[in-house]
């Protein structure tokens, strides 16, 4: 989870009857990425990734998931230090560890299609 979260966040589910109600700091992104980081500090919490798509998002320019460097290393950075309540620094190399992860991911999800 650290490095990269492999599976997608769009179909997230998790049991509250069995995991209890997580609740996580107020940040405007990243909402589901930070209650799978509290998800997966419960012991015998595990993930499963399905084959098919269960559906897909549509990004457009003046969406909330279409940023700019600055605003997506600091919604990464809040995600880190203000929910899972990492020092500073700490924070800011598990951002720049996730963000290095995800040029990764995209390039070569492009080289897939």
């Amino acid at each position: 989870m650290y490095n990269y979260d492999y599976i997608g966040q769009l179909t997230m589910m998790y049991n509250a009857k069995v995991f209890g109600l997580i609740q996580i700091k107020d940040i405007k992104k990243n909402n589901d990425y930070a209650i799978r980081l509290q998800l997966y500090k419960k012991p015998d919490t595990c993930a499963y990734l399905l084959k098919e798509n269960l559906a897909k998002y549509r990004v457009r320019k003046v969406s909330i998931s279409h940023d700019k460097f600055r605003r997506k290393f600091k919604s990464h950075y809040d995600l880190f230090h203000m929910c899972d309540e990492k020092p500073a620094v700490i924070a800011a190399w598990y951002t720049c560890w996730n963000m290095f992860y995800g040029v990764l991911k995209k390039k070569n999800y492009e080289k897939n299609i």
